[in-house]
């Protein structure tokens, strides 16, 4: 990657309308109670987010947080 490219590029840990993503599941997490979703499926949404905000951390030497 270029430092031009570089520059233009979000975070790792921020998505590309630059909200961080942790701040992203919660307000997903503030959503789906709004919505009155079950608890269960809050539950299995939020559980893949988490699984796939850590992958990418792993992934990003540790960004999401």
């Amino acid at each position: 990657m270029t430092t031009s490219t570089a520059s233009i590029l979000p975070a790792p840990d921020v998505a590309a309308n630059g909200i961080a993503i942790d701040d992203a599941i919660a307000s997903y997490r503030r959503n789906l109670r709004a919505e009155n979703k079950s608890p269960n499926t809050i539950h299995t949404y939020l559980a893949a987010l988490n699984a796939f905000n850590a992958y990418h951390r792993s992934r990003n030497g540790g960004a999401g947080r």
